[in-house]
């Protein structure tokens, strides 16, 4: 896993256009997405617990990221559980 951390600017359109160089050719990659607006202190939607909940998360996957699930393993888990 690799972390990249970027600025840039969302159009009078809503559209934010980035370009991300890799070191990666001809793959297929899963991207997790913040948007943090640049000077904002609150995040609409989100309590303080759960803003806490996230980052404690994410610190504990960056400590041990093969002790994660994908989600086909978590469906597949899901399907078994409930017999479906």
């Amino acid at each position: 896993m690799k972390v990249i951390n970027q600025k840039a600017h969302i159009d009078k359109d809503g559209m934010l256009k980035i370009a991300i160089p890799t070191e990666l050719e001809e793959s297929d990659v899963e991207l997790v997405v913040v948007i943090n607006q640049v000077g904002s202190t609150h995040t609409p939607g989100l309590s303080e617990n759960d803003i806490q909940l996230i980052e404690d998360r994410w610190e504990e996957y960056k400590t041990n990221p093969s002790a994660t699930f994908s989600w086909e393993e978590v469906k597949a888990a899901i399907i078994k559980k409930n017999g479906l």
